[in-house]
């Protein structure tokens, strides 16, 4: 049985509607549907009517890398940044 992800495992990916990807590729949400049901474009199935994309997915059947999947932390504030502190 495949292992179910939770949100707090930090491993939870992006899921596109078929419209969402259908604007960003310029395409149909039925030409999208149908790479889906041909295998062309890897779908997620949430139940028997409702499907999703991951991004990287989408990203990387047009040949785009896919971005990282969190950005940097941001730099801790210290305070010491010459006084740019309100007060």
């Amino acid at each position: 049985m495949p292992k179910l992800l939770t949100a707090s495992e930090g491993d939870v990916p992006e899921l596109l509607t078929a419209s969402e990807v259908a604007r960003f590729l310029r395409v149909s949400p039925f030409a999208v549907r149908t790479w889906a049901r041909t295998g062309r474009l890897p779908a997620v199935r949430l139940s028997p009517r409702v499907i999703r994309f991951r991004r990287a997915d989408v990203l990387a059947a047009v040949g785009l890398p896919a971005p990282p999947r969190y950005a940097a932390d941001p730099p801790a504030a210290t305070g010491q940044d010459g006084g740019s502190e309100l007060k």
